[in-house]
């Protein structure tokens, strides 16, 4: 028996579930373990492909889950330990979800000891399975997330990455909370082409060239997003600074009784380190139904000379992560979102390890393809929805005069 097996079977005879079940999704991580037990059942049809979403409010089935002669259609929890650890992390889900015995506060970590010197944290993320066209395709993907529909599980640390879940302010729960009683989610995104582009100074956006436009022109959008009926509003990467932002929450707060926005990306801007100002970063901030801050998201990935100039950022270590209503959300900005192909500082698998539920990304590009591309993966992967909120780079000048030409909107919403 393997060491994580060892550890599995400890807690499990302690009685430690959430450990335990932490313990079957490192063991299935390793892909060999995946393939070994994957489509393999003791019974005629999995268990998690047998039960419907209504099992889940029934706890009697599991009710007695601690008691050490617990049988569950005749075979013990070591049994499904040892001939399939698919049915174990269910019936684990299904004891956890059923008796609300998840953790309660999600800035707390799961510890799995896999020997005395070695800890490894986890996050277990208690989830509700989404009904209506909300829902994401978490476990109807793959038979590894069809096992634990009612939790997210991901590592504390990924690839030299610091994962943490941000505490949502009351106020801005509460709006998300109308999240679980929306029939179909509606996002909006746009290009923001009004002709109004960052003030570069070296590699650094310093400032917009018209801030009395760009405030008009969010504020345009806004208006017709609530008109929409929208949920949800995303701005494109380096397209409000904080004259820009100011007016948003403004906006956010005059406006509380007439619209139905719940969670607005106000796009990303360079702003200094408060700790050392010759150093700055590309930070995104996100607003709430009555323009409460609920969310930041500083970029990791800084992008070269593609778009005619090269940022000059401080690459950042960590990476913040909402968990609403819906699941986990995420604001990656631009390149944070298409990392696998461009950043050697982060792990190329980072976004398919957290499987968020809702990506939305303020980015700055003359293409939408690889964000497309990227889009398709991850849902195809773990059923994320993405927003993606592109802006054209500032236009080159030149003396060749060609013929001008209507473009095309590179925002896009997927699926």
């Amino acid at each position: 028996m393997g060491t994580i097996k060892k550890r599995v079977a400890h807690y499990l005879q302690n009685g430690d579930f959430e450990e335990a079940f932490v313990g079957i999704w490192l063991l299935l991580r390793d892909k060999r373990e995946l393939t070994r037990y994957k489509n393999k059942s003791m019974f005629q049809r999995p268990l998690y492909e047998t039960a419907s979403e209504d099992t889940y409010h029934d706890s009697s089935l599991v009710d007695n889950l601690r008691d050490a002669s617990f049988k569950y259609q005749g075979h013990t929890l070591f049994e499904y330990l040892d001939h399939n650890p698919f049915e174990l992390l269910w019936l684990l889900d299904f004891f956890l979800h059923s008796r609300r015995r998840a953790i309660a506060n999600p800035t707390q970590r799961i510890r799995f000891e896999l020997a005395p010197d070695s800890v490894e944290e986890i996050y277990l993320i208690p989830r509700n399975p989404l009904k209506t066209m909300a829902r994401t395709s978490h476990y109807q993907v793959t038979d590894y997330w069809k096992c634990h529909p009612c939790h997210t599980v991901f590592p504390a640390n990924i690839g030299g990455m610091s994962v943490h879940i941000d505490p949502i302010n009351h106020r801005a729960r509460d709006a998300l909370r109308k999240l679980k009683s929306i029939e179909e989610l509606r996002i909006y995104v746009n290009d923001l082409d009004d002709k109004v582009y960052p003030i570069l100074d070296g590699g650094i956006a310093k400032g917009l060239s018209d801030v009395a436009a760009r405030q008009q022109a969010v504020k345009q959008h806004l208006q017709q997003a609530a008109e929409q009926g929208c949920h949800m509003v995303v701005f494109p990467e380096l397209s409000v600074n904080e004259d820009v932002r100011k007016e948003i929450v403004q906006w956010l707060r005059d406006n509380e009784y007439q619209h139905n926005i719940i969670w607005v990306v106000a796009g990303s801007f360079h702003e200094p380190l408060s700790e050392d100002t010759s150093r700055w970063i590309n930070r995104s901030y996100s607003y709430g139904h009555s323009g409460v801050l609920m969310h930041k998201h500083t970029k990791f990935s800084q992008h070269g000379s593609l778009l005619g100039f090269v940022e000059d950022i401080k690459e950042w270590v960590d990476i913040w992560v909402l968990n609403t209503p819906l699941g986990l959300a995420g604001t990656p900005i631009c390149l944070d979102f298409c990392q696998g192909n461009y950043c050697s500082n982060v792990d190329s698998y980072l976004l398919e390890q957290l499987v968020l539920e809702l990506c939305f990304v303020p980015a700055m590009d003359k293409s939408k393809s690889a964000f497309k591309r990227k889009a398709e993966h991850l849902h195809r992967f773990g059923g994320t929805r993405s927003a993606v909120a592109i802006q054209r780079p500032p236009e080159v000048k030149t003396s060749l005069k060609s013929k001008p030409r209507r473009k095309k909107p590179l925002s896009f919403v997927h699926p």
